[in-house]
């Protein structure tokens, strides 16, 4: 079955191009939604049977300048969370919990807007967030490098 229309005009001799039948894109979101999802669940299945011990330090700031970078701890934070130790997460990085609730708020908006027919959330709310989020992050290592609260 082809995704495509061939109606042709109700005039003799012409004829339109034919007429995606889904919307632009709505394919490859799909198909993205669910390389996604398999990367997510690989990633969760992989943190929770790992010991925190066995994850390797690949940060490139901290081999290359001896420096923790602001990401630093996410991953044990990960670890941590899923294993049901909230206080531990909170101690490897605090904002992963944030970032967690941020990520739910954000796709639940999405999902109730597109339900209502409203549209997906603006673009300019979209670069709001980020932005929060990356001054957030630049913030809280910042007092991290500064407190020596680094992981």
């Amino acid at each position: 079955m082809s995704i495509f229309s061939t109606e042709q005009s109700s005039r003799k001799g012409q004829i339109h191009p034919p007429r995606p039948l889904l919307p632009p894109g709505a394919k490859s979101s799909a198909l993205s939604g669910r390389i996604l999802l398999a990367a997510v669940v690989t990633a969760i299945v992989l943190v929770w049977v790992l010991p925190v011990e066995k994850i390797p330090a690949t940060c490139f700031m901290r081999r290359t300048f001896g420096v923790d970078c602001a990401t630093c701890g996410m991953t044990r934070s990960l670890h941590a969370l899923l294993h049901g130790h909230v206080r531990q997460s909170w101690r490897y990085h605090p904002l992963l919990i944030v970032y967690l609730a941020g990520a739910a708020l954000y796709y639940s908006v999405g999902w109730w807007r597109r339900r209502r027919g409203l549209g997906d959330i603006s673009l300019m709310w979209k670069w709001t967030g980020a932005g929060a989020a990356l001054v957030l992050l630049l913030g809280v290592w910042v007092f991290r490098l500064l407190a020596g609260t680094l992981p």
